[in-house]
């Protein structure tokens, strides 16, 4: 369940305003949180493309949502509304953290996988034979696979 009941009173609080769609802004959050994206230099990733012939990418949409956030994060995530208090137990869109979080989380993941690139939600896998690039797929897939 992406919203769990709180009965506590919150030093971080968003509003949410309801019309069509319900619109949570996370500006408080994002101005106290201090991480900072490191951003892949894409010369680097370029050298690193050279000779090689097979490419695949994997586009994890929704990745935000693929992460739980721990305890201590979840109250900085609170909405108010005029009957009680929300927190999300995932990553919700707009928190200014996320890409950075989520592309350093699979970076652990296939760390030692060869052949791939992270890029924010993207895995990028490439070789230079069809053989070596079919392992190199199987062993990224079997690797997410066990993270869900």
């Amino acid at each position: 369940m992406p919203f769990q009941i709180l009965d506590i009173t919150f030093n971080y609080r968003s509003e949410i305003v309801i019309e069509i769609n319900c619109i949570i802004d996370f500006y408080i959050e994002n101005e106290i949180h201090t991480g900072v994206l490191v951003a892949s230099n894409i010369n680097e990733m370029l050298d690193r493309l050279e000779g090689t012939k097979y490419f695949s990418l994997i586009d994890l949409g929704n990745a935000n949502s693929q992460v739980l956030l721990e305890e201590s994060s979840k109250i900085k995530t609170a909405v108010s509304t005029k009957s009680c208090q929300y927190c999300f137990n995932r990553m919700p869109f707009g928190i200014a953290a996320a890409p950075g979080t989520f592309q350093g989380l699979m970076g652990k993941i296939l760390d030692s996988t060869r052949g791939t690139l992270i890029y924010l939600d993207d895995i990028i896998i490439f070789t230079e034979s069809k053989h070596q690039h079919y392992k190199v797929l199987d062993e990224v897939l079997g690797k997410v696979d066990k993270q869900v």
